[in-house]
């Protein structure tokens, strides 16, 4: 899965071994937040 938040500007995408990644967009800067083993399906970008 994919999601675009646009307002900031930054990409998030899952991997089936559970990472989520987090690009800067048009930086390419790049954050890979560990996963635990398990696939995620799915995202939700929310406001704080």
């Amino acid at each position: 899965w994919m999601r675009w938040h646009k307002l900031a500007n930054v990409l998030f995408a899952g991997s089936v071994e559970g990472e989520i990644y987090m690009w800067k967009i048009p930086s390419g800067d790049c954050k890979i937040f560990p996963g635990n083993g398990e696939k995620t399906e799915t995202a939700a970008v929310l406001a704080d």
